[in-house]
C-alpha cells in the first residue's frame, strides 16, 4: 500500500479521531447544541440581514428585479 493511501484511509499510527468523537450520550449531546448557538444565532442575523438589505432595494425600484406586480 502506498504511503498516501494508507494516510487517507488512517492506517497509519497518530492518526486519531477528531476531537469529541469520543464523547457520548445525552450529555454531550447537550454540550454540543449549547456550544452552536452562538454560531446559529449569528448565521441567522447574517441571513436576515442580507435578505432584508435586498428586499428593501427590491421594493424601493433600485432593482431591476422588481417590476411590481403583474399588470391586470
Amino acid at each position: 500500500m502506498s504511503p498516501d493511501a494508507a494516510s487517507a484511509s488512517g492506517g497509519e499510527e497518530g492518526v486519531g479521531e477528531p476531537d469529541g468523537a469520543h464523547r457520548r450520550g445525552p450529555a454531550a449531546l447537550k454540550t454540543d447544541a449549547r456550544s452552536a448557538v452562538p454560531d446559529v444565532c449569528a448565521a441567522l442575523a447574517v441571513t436576515a440581514t442580507v435578505f432584508l438589505f435586498l428586499f428593501a432595494r427590491m421594493r424601493s425600484g433600485e432593482s431591476r428585479a422588481w417590476t411590481g406586480p403583474p399588470a391586470t
